[in-house]
């Protein structure tokens, strides 16, 4: 990897377009129906997602939130912008981040950990896919080179991307020879159609894409880039939290895996719990995300961001050096074995 890439806060991109009112109304209470204590955790609201699934709708609807003895505080809708600063401000306890956003965050002092992980990027089910009209010339790496693409963030997990698929591709400079041109999501095919960019990057899978965007081919995707390593969106939550509530956070970290396991292996059945949960959901161009089987934080992924994020040449570098074991932490996980 030879240059990659800009990060920022704002990497769990739901898309203006896919939001909506379909979350419950925040619990009050830090007891349950059956009468029972239950550790609260503020989160923004779930299941709000009329594009694509919401694994903690599935954790609180299948009940693996209320086994686990975890009542979640929903605290409104937000902007992936904002995620961090609500964890800073203690309007909400965690956030689900890409792996690159939270070491960003951390190493501007934000004192996070990485517990778990959700939606993780595999091979024909990407995080981000960019595309180019079906009649561009434009086929590789190289053919990137002095052209433009455009993106919602130029500090999110979407600018680095075309720069590594242009080095990898030969492009000795991509930082000089590609331009990243930031537009709102909503408008990025437009602004290809108009000839105002050469390649636009969609947090959309091939679903709505296909639906959506007949004029457009897929030039390549994010797991194209880093394969499996590179897409995970983990939970961070501040490093004191974890500590001072144990277990809400082991109860918490279980019922995002019984969740994604459940997603993974029964699929349709998943897909019809969550239309039920939010029924003005768009079922044509609906997206299941790959998610990590038992939660856990692979070492490697994470080491992977640490890796290309401390290069000089990469967009926005680390100030500090950080470590695995600095920034996750698998033991809070009742599925991990060590």
């Amino acid at each position: 990897m030879k240059k990659i890439i800009a990060i920022g806060l704002a990497a769990l991109v739901l898309g203006a377009a896919g939001l909506s009112g379909c979350g419950k109304p925040a619990p009050s209470a830090a007891v349950g129906d059956d009468g029972k204590t239950k550790h609260v955790i503020k989160l923004p609201t779930y299941g709000v997602n009329l594009t694509g699934m919401d694994v903690l709708a599935i954790a609180d609807a299948k009940g693996y939130l209320d086994e686990y003895g975890v009542t979640v505080l929903q605290t409104g809708q937000l902007t992936p912008p904002n995620y961090v600063p609500a964890v800073l401000a203690g309007t909400n306890d965690g956030a689900q981040l890409m792996t690159s956003d939270g070491l960003a965050a951390i190493d501007n002092g934000a004192d996070l950990v990485e517990v778990a992980v959700s939606q993780i990027a595999v091979e024909g089910n990407p995080h981000m896919i960019y595309v180019v009209l079906k009649d561009s010339p434009i086929k590789t790496g190289a053919d990137l080179s002095g052209k433009k693409v455009g993106v919602s963030s130029k500090l999110g997990c979407t600018a680095g991307f075309p720069l590594e698929f242009a080095a990898q591709g030969g492009v000795k400079d991509p930082n000089a020879e590609v331009e990243i041109v930031v537009t709102p999501e909503v408008t990025l095919v437009d602004a290809l159609r108009k000839g105002e960019v050469d390649v636009v990057g969609l947090h959309s899978g091939h679903e709505a894409i296909d639906v959506l965007y007949p004029d457009v081919r897929e030039l390549f995707s994010d797991y194209t880039i880093f394969g499996e390593r590179g897409g995970d969106i983990a939970w961070f939550f501040p490093r004191k939290f974890v500590r001072d509530n144990p277990e809400a956070i082991r109860g918490f970290v279980g019922a995002i895996a019984k969740a994604n396991n459940f997603i993974m292996d029964y699929p349709q059945e998943a897909k019809e719990l969550y239309f039920s949960i939010c029924p003005d959901v768009n079922k044509e161009i609906f997206h299941t995300p790959a998610y990590a089987r038992d939660a856990i934080v692979e070492p490697s992924h994470t080491q992977l961001w640490i890796d290309v994020l401390s290069k000089g040449d990469s967009i926005q570098p680390l100030k500090n050096k950080l470590t695995v074991e600095q920034v996750l932490d698998n033991s809070y996980n009742p599925f991990y074995t060590g």
